[in-house]
C-alpha cells in the first residue's frame, strides 16, 4: 500500500489535535505500524507529523518497531521527536525505556508540541522507576497547567502505574484532601491497586473510597467513588450496605443511581429486588424498580 494513501484513508489517524497514550485495546496491526514507522523516519516530513506518528505507535500489541524508536530517541536532534519516542517506549513497557530523559523532562517541567507535561508524567510512572515518585509528588503540590485539562487524570494515572507504597500514599492523601478534580482522578488508580497490593494495605484504601462515596462534598467525586465500590470490585458488600441502610437518603439515592450503569449479575438482581420490597423512599424505589424492569425481574 502506498504510504500516503494508507495514512490518509482513515486506517491510521494522524490528524489528532492531542496525541493519545496507550489504550487498553491495540489500535494498529503490523501493516499500520510499518506505515507509522516509515513516516516517523521520513526526514522530509514535517517534524510535528513525525512526532505524532511516533506517539501513535504506543497503541499496538506489535513490538517490531522498538529498535526504530530507540534509534529515533538517540539520534534525532528534535526534543519533540526524542521525547515522543521516550514516552512511546515507556508506554510499551520497553525495558530499555529512557528513564533519564523522562526524569529530566519531569524535573524541567518540559513539554513539546506533541508531548504534554501530563504525558511525560504518565510515561515516567509507567517505567515504575522508584525515583519517579519525587517528581509526581512535586507535581501534586504545584498549580496544574491551565492548558492541560487532563492533567489531574494524567498525574493520578502515573501514580497508579507506579503502584508503590509511596505512590499509593500520595493517591490516598489526594482522595482525602486534594482538589476536586484530583480527588475524582485518584479513585480509579486506587481501585485498580486494591487486588494487587498486600492485604494490610487494602483496608485504608477501601475505607477512603467508601468515605468519599458517602461524604465527599463534590457530587461528581462521590458518584465516582460509589461506582468504584460496586463496579470496580472495591467493596460490593459495602455498597449494598450503603444502598440498603445508610441513614442518609442522599447517600442511598446516589447508590441507587449507580446500579443502572452496567448489567447486574443474577445474584445482585436478587439483592436489589429484596431491597426494593422494603424501600420506603419513593425516589429510590422508582430507580430500583427501573433497574429491575431493565433486567426482567
Amino acid at each position: 500500500m502506498n504510504l500516503w494513501i494508507g495514512l490518509t484513508t482513515g486506517i491510521v489517524m494522524l490528524q489528532l489535535g492531542t496525541p493519545s497514550l496507550a489504550q487498553d485495546r491495540p489500535k494498529y496491526g503490523e501493516r499500520e505500524v510499518a506505515e507509522l514507522v516509515e513516516l516517523a523516519r521520513a526526514e522530509s516530513e514535517p517534524e510535528g507529523r513525525r512526532a505524532r506518528a511516533i506517539r501513535e505507535l504506543s497503541q499496538t500489541a506489535v513490538r517490531s518497531h522498538m529498535g526504530a524508536l530507540r534509534r529515533l530517541m538517540r539520534e534525532e536532534r528534535s526534543l519533540d521527536i526524542r521525547l515522543s519516542a521516550a514516552i512511546t517506549l515507556a508506554m510499551l513497557d520497553d525495558r530499555q525505556a529512557p528513564v533519564d530523559l523522562l526524569l529530566v523532562s519531569a524535573y524541567d517541567r518540559a513539554k513539546t508540541p506533541n508531548c504534554s507535561r501530563g504525558a511525560v508524567l504518565v510515561a515516567l510512572g509507567r517505567t515504575r522507576n522508584e525515583a519517579a515518585v519525587l517528581h509526581l509528588e512535586r507535581a501534586l503540590r504545584e498549580e496544574p497547567p491551565t492548558d492541560e485539562p487532563s492533567y489531574s487524570a494524567d498525574l493520578c494515572r502515573a501514580l497508579g502505574y507506579l503502584n508503590t507504597a509511596a505512590s499509593r500514599k500520595l493517591l490516598l492523601e489526594t482522595l482525602s484532601s486534594g482538589r476536586s478534580e484530583f480527588r475524582k482522578a485518584s479513585v480509579q488508580p486506587l481501585s485498580q491497586a486494591v487486588p494487587t497490593i498486600p492485604i494490610a494495605e487494602r483496608g485504608p484504601i477501601i475505607q477512603a473510597i467508601r468515605d468519599a462515596a458517602r461524604l465527599d462534598e463534590n457530587a461528581d467525586v462521590a458518584s465516582t467513588a460509589m461506582s468504584a465500590l460496586l463496579w470496580n470490585g472495591v467493596d460490593g458488600e459495602g455498597f449494598f450496605r450503603l444502598l440498603g441502610s445508610d441513614p442518609s437518603d442522599a447517600v442511598r439515592l446516589r447508590a441507587a443511581k449507580t446500579l443502572g450503569r452496567h448489567p447486574l449479575t443474577p445474584q445482585r438482581q436478587s439483592r436489589v429486588r429484596a431491597l426494593a420490597a422494603r424501600e420506603r423512599n419513593p425516589e429510590i424505589l422508582a430507580i430500583l424498580n427501573k433497574v429491575l424492569d431493565q433486567t426482567g425481574l
